[in-house]
């Protein structure tokens, strides 16, 4: 199989994205929509341009030119269109996004002989205040400020942020106008029981121009229009360059020209190439794998995001760039581990850091970091910066995580008394019942949005009684467990009460929360008995831990993660299990299948259930990895995607596919070997690095080869699994004899056995 090595192969493995992401700036095409133009600009998903720009031409007596697309080019570096039309005009279009700025190139180019001579160009596009995830109750909010500069330039602001429209030659009638909201064509894209309906937007061009024209205007929703006459002063091509900025209120536009479409591109080029040089390589017959494995990389990589604010002093990964810029608590914890294989600990490691960075003085880690000011009314008492509710901690698997893979000691340093304060105020603030069992009081606090096991408690967002998640305690107590390994490392004594915390916990979910009649883990009313009825795939979460004896291990595995009438689906693992009368494949919460939520079972029973993991991998994987993007979650019947497509976590598949498709696990010392998947059985992984080492896996069938660079070939027949210790200045492979024929494994540089160890020596 040929080795990805270059950006050409890179793009030619994504699906057409259709889309061109900056830092703070965001574009994409209207669907169904083939006028020319920039359809839908999108800014930290607060204002949204529907269209960001559209382009209509006019002959000399009025007529509307039509246009027909001929060719569309679309990489992540730029899209290309060629329009026709029966005049003999030909229009050009180029544009790219780099950093907070879209740069737009439009040429003309005429027949002579086709009778067009002169026309008119119309430029017109429409501004609306339409935060995503966000609610602004105030109308002085919603309200941004517009003016036109020059009748070159259209600036606006909002809050801390402001923007620059401009055009290379000098426009005819620029102009702004209100919009109002009837004006506004509405289509719903997204609804679910108990939420709010979602909706996508477009203004029709009638109404971004021509009356009331005015040079300023302070409303939540305007258009602008304006007209360019070409000058071919060679008597075939005329051509304007639009530019669109992004930039803080402390910023000030650049008051040169922008920057040419060919610089610009060459810039993206030289970035995506520094950017695949730490991108491992993975190559399989499966096609639809390999291409969901790189759409991963390419939303990781147009995800991320650093705002110019210090609350926001680290990078991170947006969760959805049109829709939730702002950072969410369990989303970042998720988005490092899928970004743990990159070559490169940064994006890993500063993902979680604004979190703590923001920690509430009596130990609570906010689960969303707010990008804008808000009156933080419907985030219970939150300062308008930060939530005032936690997430899910799923902070402790990620730190062990990091940890485990690049061994940064500083980075566990910048985190651990943070941690020991969260655990305070979760066993202080939370634990209602002094038993080990902490609470979640808020709807939006669970992440589990509109699951059934909510619709008795919630009361307009707000839960009461308060509810003890089997999830929320699964993952707290990973995160005693992380907080005690951090110390070890550190040579910190044990803070105080952490392991008594963990016993309480494991004794009280197997007494309270397991069910001895139906085998299951149930939710619980806040320090009460009382048990929630509802199977939700929460209650399958506790095999990620000891805290199942080896008979509950086996009857949630058995009766119910493989079980084709309760969470075996067809894209498991669905959020309610089948059996259960609110069960809807595709409804959020209520039944479909989550990536981050099979993600953490798999995690959990990857070592101990091996062939049962794998049946669950191979599922998840055949029926998802058909989708063309990494959405937010899946019909769990189908596997086709149900949520948000370009989500962060989506991007799990680079973890999927390295820890349990080709099977490396990082250790302290290197990594183990135990890869799950029965179904995939011809890929080649490269360019992967390890404690220092460049490491390469394939398998061809029963075959594997394991490359160590600089050592040699590992090769066996059959799934041999073996703990690689890359520490030393000799690569140690230990395999345990009951389960490998030692005899069938050749080396093919110098080695030794000692035991059942093979000592590989670096070659000459």
């Amino acid at each position: 199989m040929k080795s990805l090595t270059n950006r050409e192969s890179f793009f030619a493995s994504l699906p057409e994205m259709k889309a061109l992401f900056g830092n703070l700036v965001t574009v994409k095409d209207k669907e169904g929509c083939h006028c020319p133009g920039i359809h839908q600009g999108f800014i930290a998903s607060i204002i949204q341009f529907q269209p960001l720009l559209e382009i209509a031409v006019f002959t000399s007596d009025g007529t509307k030119v039509e246009f027909t697309l001929k060719e569309a080019i679309s990489t992540p570096i730029e899209i290309c269109k060629t329009f026709t039309s029966s005049l003999g005009l030909i229009m050009d279009q180029r544009f790219s996004v780099l950093g907070n700025q879209v740069f737009l190139h439009v040429e003309f180019s005429r027949d002579p002989d086709a009778g067009i001579r002169d026309f008119s160009v119309d430029f017109s596009g429409a501004l609306l205040f339409s935060p995503q995830g966000v609610p602004y109750h105030w109308e002085d909010e919603k309200k941004v400020n517009a003016y036109i500069k020059s009748t070159q330039e259209l600036h606006g602001i909002w809050k801390e942020t402001s923007f620059v429209l401009r055009f290379s030659k000098t426009l005819k009638g620029l102009a702004l106008h209100k919009i109002n909201a009837e004006e506004i064509k509405r289509e719903q894209y997204f609804s679910s029981h108990n939420l709010k309906k979602r909706y996508t937007y477009w203004v029709e061009r009638p109404q971004r121009g021509g009356y009331d024209e005015a040079s300023s205007l302070c409303s939540r929703n305007m258009g602008y229009a304006g007209a360019w006459i070409p000058d071919f002063a060679d008597g075939k091509k005329a051509s304007i360059d639009i530019n669109f900025s992004v930039l803080s209120t402390n910023e000030v536009a650049d008051s040169d020209s922008p920057k040419p479409i060919e610089e610009v591109t060459t810039l993206l080029n030289n970035e995506w190439e520094e950017y695949i040089k730490k991108i491992p390589n993975f190559r399989c017959s499966e096609k639809n794998l390999e291409k969901i494995y790189y759409t991963s990389w390419y939303i990781l990589k147009s995800g991320r995001i650093h705002f110019p604010e210090k609350r926001f002093t680290y990078p991170f990964t947006s969760v959805n760039k049109f829709h939730y810029y702002n950072q969410f608590f369990w989303d970042s914890a998720f988005q490092a581990i899928a970004w743990l294989w990159f070559n490169d600990p940064d994006p890993s490691e500063s993902e979680m850091k604004n979190f703590v960075a923001h920690q509430w003085r009596n130990g609570m880690i906010p689960y969303e970091l707010f990008m804008y000011p808000v009156n933080g009314r419907e985030w219970m008492d939150g300062d308008s910066l930060t939530s005032g509710t936690t997430q899910p901690p799923v902070i402790g698997i990620t730190l062990k995580e990091v940890f485990t893979k690049f061994g940064n000691k500083a980075y566990l340093h910048f985190f651990y008394d943070s941690l020991v304060e969260y655990e305070r105020w979760l066993s202080l603030y939370r634990d209602l019942g002094k038993r080990g069992l902490s609470s979640y009081v808020n709807i939006w606090e669970t992440g589990w949005d509109n699951s059934p096991r909510f619709d008795a408690a919630a009361r307009n967002r707000v839960l009461d009684p308060f509810i003890e998640g089997v999830d929320f305690n699964v993952y707290i107590y990973i995160l005693r467990e992380t907080i005690l390994q951090i110390a070890s490392v550190l040579g910190k004594p044990e803070p105080q009460g952490i392991r008594e915390h963990q016993a309480m916990t494991k004794r009280s979910m197997n007494e309270l929360m397991y069910n001895q009649e139906d085998h299951f883990y149930y939710d619980l009313e806040a320090a009460t008995d009382h048990r929630i009825p509802v199977k939700t795939a929460a209650g399958l979460l506790p095999l990620m831990t000891d805290i199942p004896s080896a008979a509950q291990r086996s009857a949630l595995i058995d009766r119910y993660l493989c079980s084709e009438k309760e969470f075996l689906t067809t894209a498991p693992v669905p959020s309610v299990s089948q059996s259960e009368e609110s069960y809807s494949s595709y409804d959020f919460w209520r039944g479909a299948n989550w990536p981050q939520i099979t993600w953490s079972v798999l995690y959990g029973i990857c070592e101990s259930e091996p062939d049962e993991a794998g049946k669950v991998l191979d599922r998840f994987l055949h029926s998802t990895s058909a989708n063309e993007n990494c959405y937010e979650y899946y019909d769990s019947a189908t596997g086709e995607g149900a949520g948000l497509p370009f989500q962060g976590w989506g991007a799990l598949y680079t973890d999927f596919i390295i820890r349990f498709v080709v099977g490396i696990h990082p250790t302290k010392e290197g990594f183990r070997f135990n890869p799950i998947s029965k179904e995939y059985r011809n890929f080649q992984l490269d360019n992967l690095i390890l404690k220092g080492r460049k490491i390469s896996i394939e398998r061809k069938g029963q075959t594997w080869n394991i490359g160590i660079a600089g050592y040699g070939v590992i090769t066996y027949v059959e799934t041999l699994i073996c703990d690689v210790d890359l520490s030393g200045v000799e690569i140690a492979i230990s395999f345990d004899p009951k389960k490998a024929d030692l005899s069938s494994i050749s080396f093919s540089g110098a080695s030794y056995w000692q035991e059942n160890t093979l000592f590989l020596k670096a070659e000459c």
